[in-house]
């Protein structure tokens, strides 16, 4: 089961795995206990190994965070008409273990004397020695690392967590988006893409935040404040003046004229600047008629406290998240945002990507991946801009680029790139076409083996394949323009 581009697995499913490996599995997850002597059976995991090879370790630690925040967001979805959820924050926990084989006895156990502690004798008499294997581990990617030994005891983040048999992620996420209404959900999770653009950046952070406020230790005074900046991120307010006459409008444009959808959005937010501002808010339930002064209830004093305004929150982040990343989705399968940008202006774009200094060959080409993806062959000829010059141009600094990557490129590749990359000085314009074609189709054949295989050499290679495809397309139709339109 896949997630943002991370498979998962159950600590029961270790096809593939090394002897290695399963000991270590074996070992990791043998330390953790629900309470005292009760120890927790059912997890699951992420074996670096599954990895794809050509992920670096920082984009493997940003899917990772991706997929527990979407995991998180799985779990702690308000469900009915009270804003209650399943589960809580700490039921996505993620622990990362990095294997260390000697690990100081006094990093572990310290000096007990000094502290008021005593060391209980282990069962192997490991506490003894001078240098102990475990782990080195980070929760969340968020706290500090720890070290434990490998006899060491992991308990849950909150006293009061409990275990329920019902949670099992990957059923869970087969049976996600299900519902119709759920698809965008559905092909978010799904979603691994190296770029994120700014939306999806926005609502992973607005997420991010909606899942600290469910935790079990926040109050619900922090349960406000976390909900407001969950919203904020969400909406993308700006911090200016009346945020909170910008906040009731955005949320009845999103949700509609809902009746006292206004009123909540009032409440809500009063209280949360009485936090933030006050360390305290004096009214945390909804009081639905407390504004409508021609009401009978709100003249006569006998207005009537609902939920906590947080209950209302989670529902209202829910159905706005909701509505925004289906309208976001909708609107890129519809290529809207592909067709508002001029062919130049995405050629310049892929150019200043594939010189950026500042990046090595496979950043260069993760930066252009996105812009080159969203160029359209029909929409391109209508604008009858580029030139065969500037096609070519790219081209060169595509290959240049993609052979000078981590990976291995074939030999025949290099030498049917090569008369792209470095031109002979007697080679005209037609020349290099010709050759450009040659390229084309050994791209072609490639990606077809490939493609049956299920592997690929390069995740770059359907992008270099596309370029070259629709250049070597442009060709037959654009009309060569003067050299001073040629990017380079």
């Amino acid at each position: 089961m896949t997630i943002r581009g991370i498979t998962f697995r159950g600590i029961d499913d270790v096809d593939g795995l090394s002897e290695d490996a399963k000991a270590i599995l074996q070992e990791v997850t043998s330390m953790f206990y629900l309470r005292n002597d009760q120890r927790i059976l059912k997890m699951t995991y992420v074996h670096y190994q599954d990895i794809p090879i050509d992920n670096q370790v920082a984009r493997m630690a940003q899917q990772i965070d991706q997929a527990q925040t979407l995991i998180t967001w799985l779990y702690t979805n308000p469900i009915g008409p009270f804003g209650s959820r399943r589960f809580s924050y700490e039921h996505s926990t993620f622990y990362v273990f990095e294997r260390w084989e000697q690990i100081p006895r006094g990093e572990l156990y310290g000096d007990d004397h000094e502290y008021g502690l005593v060391t209980e004798p282990a069962s192997d008499g490991s506490e003894q020695l001078a240098d102990i294997p475990g782990y080195m581990v980070s929760q969340n990617f968020e706290s500090q690392h720890f070290l434990i030994g490998i006899n060491g005891r992991i308990y849950p983040p909150h006293p009061g967590f409990w275990i329920d048999k019902s949670q099992d992620l990957v059923s869970d996420i087969a049976t996600t988006g299900n519902s119709s209404r759920d698809w965008a959900w559905k092909a978010f999770l799904s979603d691994s893409n190296d770029y994120l653009e700014e939306f999806e950046s926005r609502i992973l952070r607005a997420l991010k935040w909606y899942g600290r406020s469910t935790a079990l230790s926040v109050m619900e005074e922090e349960q406000l404040v976390d909900l407001s900046i969950a919203l904020e991120s969400l909406m993308g307010l700006p911090q200016r003046e009346k945020v909170t006459e910008r906040f009731k409008e955005t949320v009845m444009v999103l949700l509609g004229a809902i009746p006292n959808l206004d009123t909540w959005a009032q409440q809500f937010y009063d209280a949360r600047s009485a936090v933030v501002h006050e360390g305290r808010a004096m009214q945390l339930l909804f009081i639905p008629d407390k504004t409508n002064k021609k009401s009978n209830a709100a003249r006569s004093g006998e207005s009537q406290a609902l939920l906590p305004l947080s209950s209302y929150g989670r529902q209202v982040f829910s159905l706005c998240a909701s509505t925004m990343l289906t309208g976001w989705r909708t609107t890129r399968d519809e290529r809207l945002h592909h067709f508002l940008v001029s062919t130049h202006t995405r050629l310049t774009r892929i150019c200043t990507a594939l010189n950026d200094p500042k990046k090595n060959a496979d950043g260069r080409l993760t930066e252009a991946a996105s812009e080159i993806e969203a160029l359209d062959l029909q929409y391109w000829l209508v604008e009858d801009l580029a030139d065969v010059k500037t096609l070519l141009a790219i081209s060169r600094l595509l290959l240049e680029n993609f052979l000078q990557g981590s990976l291995t490129v074939t030999n025949n590749l290099q030498q049917i790139a090569q008369p792209v990359v470095q031109p002979s000085p007697t080679d005209g314009v037609e020349d290099q076409v010709r050759t450009l074609r040659e390229v084309s189709n050994y791209l072609a054949i490639v990606e077809d083996s490939q493609a049956k295989q299920g592997v690929w050499e390069t995740k770059h290679l359907p992008v270099l394949k596309k370029f070259v495809v629709f250049a070597n397309y442009s060709f037959a139709f654009f009309r060569p323009q003067s050299d001073s339109s040629v990017i380079t």
